[in-house]
C-alpha cells in the first residue's frame, strides 16, 4: 500500500448545476468558500510554471502532479486545495487520472499503487 502522509482538500465538480433561473452554473460540493473534503495523498511533484514573455502580462500558470492512492475520487474539473508551501493554492484537476493500478510489477509500494492527477493553477 502506498503511504499517504499528506492531506489535501477535495471539491467535486457538479455537472449540470443550474441557478434559480435555470441557467447553467459552475459549482462544487462542498462550495469553494467552505473547507473541502480532506483526502490523504502520497505527495506531489515539484511545480512547473509558465509566464508568457509579453510586456505587461502578469499571468502565471502553475502545473504539478499529485500522487494519490487507489480509490481516490477526483476527476477532471474537480478542485484540489493544497495548504503546504511553496505549492499552496487551489488547483483544478486537468484531464483524467493516469492509472497505475494495473501494473504487473510488484515493487516496494506493492502492485499497482494508485493514480497521478495533473493539477493546474492560474494566477493573474
Amino acid at each position: 500500500m502506498i503511504p499517504t502522509p499528506f492531506t489535501v482538500q477535495h471539491y467535486a465538480f457538479v455537472a449540470g448545476a443550474k441557478d434559480a433561473h435555470g441557467n447553467p452554473v459552475v459549482t462544487y460540493t462542498p462550495l469553494l468558500t467552505a473547507p473541502g473534503i480532506g483526502r490523504k495523498v502520497a505527495g506531489w511533484s515539484g511545480a512547473s510554471t509558465a509566464e508568457p514573455p509579453l510586456a505587461g502580462h502578469d499571468r502565471v500558470v502553475v502545473d504539478l502532479e499529485l500522487m494519490v492512492p487507489k480509490g481516490f475520487p477526483a476527476r477532471a474539473r474537480d478542485k484540489i486545495r493544497i495548504a503546504e508551501q511553496p505549492v499552496a493554492g487551489l488547483y483544478e484537476v486537468v484531464g483524467d487520472p493516469r492509472d497505475f493500478t494495473a501494473s504487473p510489477f510488484k515493487g516496494p509500494l506493492g502492485r499497482g499503487w494508485g493514480y497521478v492527477l495533473t493539477l493546474r493553477r492560474t494566477d493573474g
